[in-house]
């Protein structure tokens, strides 16, 4: 009762009538969910495919750097985020949810590589029909989640920017980029408002218990930490001779970056922004920007083979269902 008081229970209760309705239990809308699920499939491939032609092959081939160093930490840094969830998840289901990580996988090349949160969307529709769980649970965790993980990354822009600043690493952008200066200080200031307002309206937006959510703000914000680092040594790994100072900068655009809601392809839109950077950094212009086009492109190969192959389990009958905890 208490819960529809408020505008986000009115919205999960609309969510939750909606659901119910007769036609979602139809055999029709399963037949649409099946054209549409092999819709979305193509369109996704697709997608990932033209993308890739976008970036361009023979550049692409001629960009790749030979340290295995690279590709090594690349593949730990990929699998981060899709580990630390499927923890958070069981964590707040309560569940075994083991066999089901190509699901997170997955959802990790929706938000990344498709569209900002629609990965969130694929996973509400996965865990009420695989798992059985009640449309209220399903939509309080992911809620929880996302709002610790938006008060951590918030908190992480406003450090770095902090650092950035600081060691006076904005002074040559400022001498070349009009303006420099408000973008920075705008970049800042949503950052702390952002976190002002989910923390002064915590009790509407979070429904976990303090330790939990103290558990989950120190998971999202370890994970950010561990994945930036990685970032950050991937980059160095290729161009070793390359100030640290010049890793920081860009840490902190794709931090900013990061924040800005539903953008299309994140990768994709930071490698522009990158490339367009790389002209006012200390050292070899052209092999700073080949680094960002390898890195993008070898991105967007992982998120295309991650794709098809969890598109290829789920169609030999993977793990879909868990039975085991229904």
């Amino acid at each position: 009762m208490g819960e529809k008081q408020t505008p986000f229970g009115r919205a999960a209760a609309t969510i939750r009538e909606i659901a119910a309705s007769d036609y979602f239990q139809s055999d029709e809308f399963r037949r649409l969910q099946t054209v549409l699920r092999y819709l979305l499939i193509f369109g996704v491939l697709a997608y990932l495919v033209w993308r890739l032609s976008d970036i361009g092959w023979m550049a692409v081939l001629a960009a790749l750097p030979a340290t295995p160093l690279f590709y090594l930490i690349f593949a730990v840094r990929y699998c981060v985020l899709p580990g630390t969830e499927l923890l958070i998840y069981q964590r707040l289901w309560r569940r075994d949810l083991r066999a089901h990580w190509p699901v997170f996988f997955r959802k990790r090349v929706y938000n990344f590589g498709v569209l900002d949160y629609s990965g969130e969307a694929y996973f509400f529709a996965w865990a009420r029909s695989a798992l059985k769980l009640r449309d209220k649970d399903v939509f309080a965790a992911i809620r929880d989640s996302n709002v610790m993980s938006a008060v951590s990354s918030n908190l992480m822009t406003v450090r770095f920017l902090a650092i950035f600043v600081w060691f006076g690493m904005a002074e040559a952008l400022s001498v070349q980029t009009p303006n420099f200066w408000i973008y920075l200080a705008a970049a800042g200031f949503m950052a702390v408002f952002l976190t002002a307002l989910i923390v002064t309206f915590r009790r509407y937006l979070i429904g976990v218990s303090r330790d939990v959510a103290i558990w989950l703000f120190t998971l999202h914000s370890g994970r950010m930490l561990l994945i930036l680092l990685l970032l950050g040594a991937q980059w160095a790994s290729a161009l070793p001779d390359i100030p640290w100072t010049v890793w920081w900068m860009f840490l902190t655009a794709n931090l900013v970056l990061n924040r800005l809601p539903f953008l299309p392809n994140k990768d994709l839109m930071f490698l522009g922004l990158s490339v367009g950077l790389a002209e006012y950094v200390e050292g070899p212009e052209a092999a700073v920007a080949a680094v960002f086009v390898a890195a993008s492109a070898l991105t967007q190969l992982t998120n295309l083979a991650v794709f098809g192959l969890t598109s290829f389990m789920e169609r030999s009958g993977g793990p879909e269902r868990d039975t085991k905890n229904s």
